[in-house]
């Protein structure tokens, strides 16, 4: 749509007004309408994705509580501009995030320093806000849920 503008704007004496360039700016959104589903998928290609975590995996419920670190890895390196992680639905009992040591691996992984206790249910949320490639693609939200046993 920005080219589309930018088109507009380049070509006055062709469209002297917005209503002259409506057909455009129409044409622009049936094809987009058209290419939807392409258009996600492309989207979604280009997006950052969680690729594992160690020393446990997602969902665990045997985490050794003694625990004060995980590592979480991309499938593609982040611009390293920040850290957007948020309270899960259980709160703020129930977060277990202590403070974010940085990145790693050439900005493919985070790792987080953790405070765990016995047999206790702890999630957080990765958020797209800060979890970016380097061009500009947010990471979907993913939900780190997890139990440590006694």
């Amino acid at each position: 749509m920005v080219t589309l503008l930018g088109n507009y704007e380049a070509n006055r004496k062709r469209y002297p007004t917005l209503e002259s360039f409506m057909p455009e700016i129409a044409k622009f959104y049936d094809q987009t309408a058209t290419d939807i589903s392409v258009i996600i998928s492309n989207y979604q290609k280009r997006q950052p994705h969680v690729a594992s975590l160690a020393p446990f995996t997602n969902g665990s419920t045997d985490v050794d509580p003694t625990t004060t670190e995980i590592k979480i890895t991309f499938n593609k390196p982040l611009a390293g501009k920040g850290y957007s992680i948020n309270l899960g639905q259980s709160g703020k009992e129930h977060y277990p995030v202590v403070k974010v040591i940085g990145y790693t691996d050439n900005n493919s992984a985070i790792v987080i320093q953790l405070a765990l206790k016995p047999d206790f249910e702890y999630e957080f949320v990765l958020t797209g806000r800060a979890f970016k490639t380097a061009d500009g693609y947010p990471l979907e939200n993913v939900n780190i849920h997890f139990k440590t046993k006694n």
